[in-house]
């Protein structure tokens, strides 16, 4: 990720790599001041439990950067910050490499009925998800003769906060709350129609809807991600409710301290989570210490 001062782009842009001619999309975050760059493409034999991006992949995806804006020039003291992960994909044909796998998902019926999904992503899960009930209930009526069983619905139904009426009670709720304009954007953009938990707690509380330190981030984010989201750890809340260790230098580890208040562990588990979620944020930033 870089700095859009450093590397200026209003939209997002599909592209392919010079190198290897794959497809790179240099794209504008949310937040409006930074630009991420994705993905490579590359095979991994190492620990899932340590997935980060490497030297090789930040020299393939600044040489996709500078092909699209030459003149930003930016090399690797330009990046604020990465992050990796890993695709499941299906086994390709003997003989072939990964990259050249589908990458579309499939899904198989064992003898015994049990339904398996291969491959995929998050951006298919919901078709996925209707699919496999669809099967469920050919199984159903099949087998057990069930019938008058409907086809799913899921893909028309709207994930929590994302229904049109709640997002329209949301915007006229969080536009009385007392925060800035800049938070009660990204509430909306974040939390859509639940963004009105959030509202009614700095309502309540004023010191709820105020950012902590250097982070973005609200009292009233870290707790919702804790009381309605099931946050059990620091990098629960700060990676994977909040995505709040993406969008900064440090991982946003300002805040561990009113993280770790909120999740109210004994002293031995607030330490430990803090050390892990600390060499978290080394791993994938590269530096010695923070």
């Amino acid at each position: 990720m870089l700095r859009s001062e450093d590397y200026p782009l209003n939209t997002a842009v599909f592209l392919r790599s010079p190198s290897d001619s794959r497809v790179v999309w240099p794209t504008p975050a949310g937040d409006g001041r930074h630009v991420y760059i994705g993905t490579t493409d590359t095979d991994f034999t190492g620990s899932l439990d340590d997935v980060v991006a490497d030297e090789a992949d930040f020299a393939y995806l600044l040489e996709a950067a500078n092909h699209t804006l030459p003149e930003a020039n930016v090399d690797a003291s330009h990046i604020v910050a990465s992050w990796a992960g890993l695709r499941s994909l299906m086994a390709p044909a003997p003989g072939t490499s990964n990259s050249a796998a589908s990458r579309e998902h499939a899904l198989t019926t064992g003898p015994g009925g049990m339904i398996s999904a291969a491959g995929g992503k998050l951006t298919t899960a919901r078709l996925m998800g209707a699919q496999i009930v669809d099967i469920v209930a050919e199984q159903l009526r099949d087998r057990h003769g069930i019938r008058g069983l409907p086809a799913s619905t899921t893909d028309r139904i709207a994930i929590s906060g994302g229904a049109a009426g709640e997002i329209f009670r949301a915007r006229q709720d969080v536009a009385s709350a007392p925060v800035t304009p800049e938070t009660r954007q990204r509430w909306l953009r974040s939390y859509g129609g639940n963004a009105v938990e959030l509202a009614d707690a700095a309502a309540r509380g004023p010191k709820d809807g105020a950012t902590i330190g250097h982070s973005v981030l609200t009292q009233a984010e870290i707790e919702y991600a804790v009381h309605r989201e099931m946050a059990m750890t620091v990098s629960d809340v700060l990676v994977r409710r909040t995505g709040s260790f993406f969008w900064s230098a440090d991982g946003d580890a300002s805040v561990i301290d009113d993280v770790s208040d909120t999740l109210r562990y004994t002293t031995e588990q607030r330490a430990a989570q803090q050390r892990d979620y600390r060499h978290w944020v080394e791993r994938n930033r590269g530096k010695e210490s923070l």
